[in-house]
């Protein structure tokens, strides 16, 4: 160690009582005790947090080849809480000399809590010198560890830290970025850099001496709840990014609660965040994390790193049982795995999960609950169907408007976007942050999905939904002015969905499609990408000659699909580049017909032994049967009755 000093109890300041951030003696009691029961979530969860603290080694806490401090502060930040909850100084020892290592031997990509921190020296291959990410991670780290250490630390030591985070603040005062000052604060950039800081200056009791900037914090972030969000906590970057983005945002809303001030408290409090998250994932873990369903630029992985523990004091308390419920088998204790897989293990997130998990509130079934029969936010156009909370056998899929956009934000062209998960297997999936128009499981025109220009262009009409107690249902959303661009007078997808025992799932997808001119249409399902868990693929011919497709995936389930309308459509399955030299390619199933105006429906059933399918032909009164189940034309008339 560079500063030498045993830890003992300095003298408090009058004008400084720590913690001063999320933890009260009230809550380390009830934590306490729910931790002497045999088998908890709490005692479990300390269990793999202790023994992931003790190796002191970062690599567990995500450090990469070149950038080791964020791995640094999320270690600096579990040992803390540690101390917090068990009382013994070598865990505020050991934050010390982790935060020591952040500020006085940098990583090699030197990502620090200030902008000088990094002009130290030349840094060389083109990284920004001036990075917010990185001074809100790590100097959000460090105001965790100065925060909760506090009592344990030596005047000495706490001097030095707070020092460095007065500098990082300092450099706060004169950072900037144009995702920082767009019209609508929608970036994930905002909550990142105004969360982190207002987190660093309420930690270091800086909000004292510089009440303009504690307010210009707090209206920036009010700005980005209210713009970048829509009522179910939607935002155009993907779920991923949200929860990325809420690591820095909901800790700065609790942060703010904890000095006495509710206001951000009550600007989230119509932002469900976890409702989404609670229809778009999936109880299938790969590598290690709980799946998702993909939006936005992000990718399948969902977040296991404190987001839904965050999540937890957001949920009104009438529908906080039915969020557990879920939440234990998407990353507590009964999701899959050992006790190191769960409870959020990815960096600092099981920290969150022992300091919010609730104790003494039964977890309750939400499946043909009245509230959780669908998610429909008319907002963006998002709607989201889900037949079961059970397990990895769960069938959920979404449908996309996205009828909103920010400048300066990441986002994709979903008007129109479809996606799968079920019965084990990923089926249907977006692109991420691949730009490729076949990779958008959508409608595209002439092979485009959207033009290179980017904005409003690209953004789809409104929509509609009904849902049946069994999580089924209608949903329809239009193509708005992202198919106007790409030359059709008007584009509209309608879904119904069918669950039931005999058939699992049954989709009904209808692409309405008029123009002044011919086009070839193309209804794209993105299948994934191609590798060991590559989905094979049949095409032929089915019931009464119209084309049909299978698709195969985990143990006996498939995707099966038939082209009821046009019936001389062409089915193809082709294979995409993606723009990362190192990935493989994407697996693309493509249905195509050419046309002015055209009216395509395509139905798929999800199941393992599925029954054999009837079409009746005919213009106007056409039906597709499975088994017991016959579906008519979607999106005729009024929304069906559920």
């Amino acid at each position: 160690m560079l500063i030498a000093g045993l830890l003992c109890r300095g003298p408090a300041r009058a004008e400084e009582i720590h913690p001063r951030l999320f933890i009260t003696p009230a809550r380390l009691t009830e934590i306490r005790q729910a931790i002497g029961v045999t088998g908890s979530h709490h005692q479990e969860a300390l269990d793999a947090l202790r023994e992931k603290v003790d190796q002191n080694d970062i690599r567990r806490f995500g450090a990469t080849e070149t950038n080791w401090n964020y791995a640094r502060a999320y270690l600096a930040q579990s040992a803390a809480f540690l101390y917090q909850l068990t009382g013994e100084p070598r865990y505020a020892t050991q934050a010390f000399g982790v935060v020591q290592d952040i500020l006085l031997q940098p990583d090699p990509d030197r990502r620090g809590p200030d902008n000088n921190y990094r002009k130290t020296e030349p840094v060389g291959r083109g990284i920004d010198t001036n990075y917010g990410l990185s001074q809100a991670t790590v100097g959000q780290g460090l105001a965790y560890a100065y925060d909760w250490c506090y009592p344990a630390w030596t005047e000495t030591q706490r001097q030095f830290v707070k020092d460095h985070l007065n500098r990082a603040l300092d450099a706060w005062e004169t950072y900037r970025h144009a995702n920082l000052e767009s019209e609508h604060r929608g970036s994930n950039w905002v909550a990142v850099c105004r969360g982190g800081e207002l987190v660093m200056l309420l930690a270091a009791y800086r909000d004292r001496q510089r009440p303009a900037r504690l307010h210009f914090l707090k209206d920036e972030l009010h700005r980005h709840i209210r713009n970048g969000y829509t009522p179910s906590g939607f935002t155009q970057e993907g779920i991923a990014y949200c929860a990325y983005a809420g690591l820095f945002l909901l800790p700065a809303v609790y942060a703010l609660e904890s000095t006495g001030d509710p206001s951000l408290r009550e600007a989230i409090r119509d932002r469900h965040w976890w409702k989404w998250l609670m229809f778009a994932g999936s109880f299938l873990t790969k590598d290690g994390h709980p799946t998702v369903l993909q939006s936005g630029v992000a990718g399948e992985h969902g977040d296991g790193q404190g987001w839904p523990s965050l999540l937890l004091p957001s949920v009104a308390p009438q529908h906080l049982p039915y969020y557990l419920y879920f939440y234990d088998r998407y990353t507590g204790r009964k999701a899959p795995g050992t006790s190191g897989q769960k409870y959020e293990p990815h960096r600092a997130g099981t920290v969150w999960s022992l300091l919010y998990y609730p104790q003494s509130i039964p977890a309750v079934d939400p499946t043909g609950h009245a509230a959780f029969r669908g998610l429909a936010d008319d907002s963006a156009g998002v709607y989201y169907f889900r037949n079961r909370w059970r397990d990895s056998g769960d069938v959920h899929l979404s449908l996309l408007a996205d009828a909103r956009h920010h400048s300066h934000a990441w986002d994709q062209a979903e008007a129109l976007q479809l996606t799968l998960n079920g019965l084990g297997t990923g089926w249907i999936s977006g692109p991420g942050k691949e730009r490729n128009d076949s990779l958008f499981s959508t409608l595209l025109v002439d092979g485009r999905n959207h033009l290179p220009r980017r904005g409003t262009s690209h953004t789809g009409g409104p929509g509609r939904a009904v849902f049946g107690s069994d999580g089924g249902g209608y949903a329809g959303v239009s193509g708005g002015q992202k198919y106007d661009s790409l030359g059709v007078m008007s584009a509209k997808r309608h879904l119904e969905v069918r669950f039931a025992a005999e058939v699992p799932a049954l989709l009904s997808v209808r692409d309405q499609v008029k123009s002044v001119a011919a086009h070839a249409y193309t209804v794209n399902l993105n299948l994934g990408k191609t590798g060991p868990e590559t989905r094979r693929a049949e095409i032929g011919r089915g019931a009464g000659g119209h084309p049909e497709f299978t698709v195969f995936g985990a143990g006996n389930s498939q995707l099966r699909g038939w082209v009821v309308r046009p019936k001389d459509a062409q089915v193809q399955v082709v294979q995409v580049k993606s723009s990362t030299p190192a990935a493989g390619p994407w697996q693309v199933l493509q249905i195509t017909t050419r046309g002015q105006d055209r009216d395509i429906w395509v139905v798929m059933a999800l199941g393992e032994d599925l029954p054999p399918a009837r079409i009746k032909a005919g213009s106007r009164k056409e039906s597709f049967t499975l088994g017991k189940t016959t579906l008519s034309l979607p999106g005729t008339g009024s929304p069906p009755r559920y």
